[in-house]
């Protein structure tokens, strides 16, 4: 006696369709899951780095303008940028940050815990033409943070001589 259709279950060859169809289906979507993954962390990170680029921002800005009172009274200001044979911690104005390449630290120098690995540069520029204003009443200062998974930020802020 014959069975019914509804009682016959798969052929071997719907059994094959089947699992190759779900074999690429779970494909896409496992794909699209570890790529979660992998960028799970980034927003952690970019936290992370803000906190630090916020930090060296407040730090700079803390500074005097120039080692010399310039440009508002009519006096030149330096034309050498970068540290005045001083410390980190004794850098006492905007230009002394010139050229540095450090590891996250403190204004003593001491690394600032949590921050292993974070690479900061600085660099400092007369940028009074970017705002139509003489070239030598503010100093451009960029500072990029370089985080232990090699991804950069960069932070940009001006420093005005009144």
């Amino acid at each position: 006696m014959k069975a019914r259709v509804s009682e016959s279950g798969f052929t071997l060859i719907e059994s094959v369709f089947t699992i190759v169809i779900i074999a690429i289906a779970m494909t896409a979507l496992i794909s699209v899951w570890s790529n979660a993954v992998v960028h799970s962390a980034d927003p952690f990170w970019q936290t992370k780095t803000t906190a630090l680029g916020r930090l060296y921002q407040a730090q700079i800005a803390a500074q005097r303008f120039d080692e010399i009172a310039c440009a508002s009274r009519g006096n030149k200001c330096s034309t050498q940028f970068g540290p005045d044979l001083e410390s980190r911690g004794d850098f006492d104005d905007v230009d002394d940050y010139h050229n540095l390449l450090e590891l996250a630290s403190d204004t003593q120098g001491r690394e600032i815990a949590g921050y292993a690995g974070y690479q900061i540069s600085v660099q400092v520029s007369y940028a009074g033409a970017d705002f139509a204003l003489a070239e030598q009443r503010l100093k451009k200062i960029s500072i990029e943070i370089t985080t232990p998974q090699g991804n950069m930020q960069q932070f940009v802020s001006y420093r005005g001589n009144y």
